[in-house]
């Protein structure tokens, strides 16, 4: 697992977040689901818990969704869950937002 993955994949949490509609989010999603798989052997059980949770609430924050501040404010906060497990384990720190 590099910088460049973990970019990749937190780029693709956003373009969830911003889809118009929860139809365009899903199917965006199995792009998601295959960063996520790609880089599932390189971190922990604990690492991949979290950004399973960043994708669930990702597809919860996209469209016209009813709290959309709360979902948004989910994956905000397992992100920073899964950087810091991730970081622990290969020293991996990324920059986003």
């Amino acid at each position: 697992m590099n910088e460049e993955e973990i970019k990749r994949i937190r780029c693709l949490v956003d373009e969830l977040i911003c889809c118009q509609t929860k139809h365009d989010a899903r199917i965006l999603s199995p792009k998601l689901n295959s960063a996520i798989s790609r880089i599932s052997p390189n971190i922990s059980p604990g690492a991949l818990s979290k950004l399973h949770e960043v994708a669930a609430y990702a597809i919860e924050a996209s469209g016209h969704s009813h709290n959309k501040q709360h979902w948004i404010s989910c994956v905000d906060d397992s992100w920073y869950f899964f950087e810091s497990l991730a970081s622990r384990v290969k020293g991996v720190r990324s920059e986003w937002r």
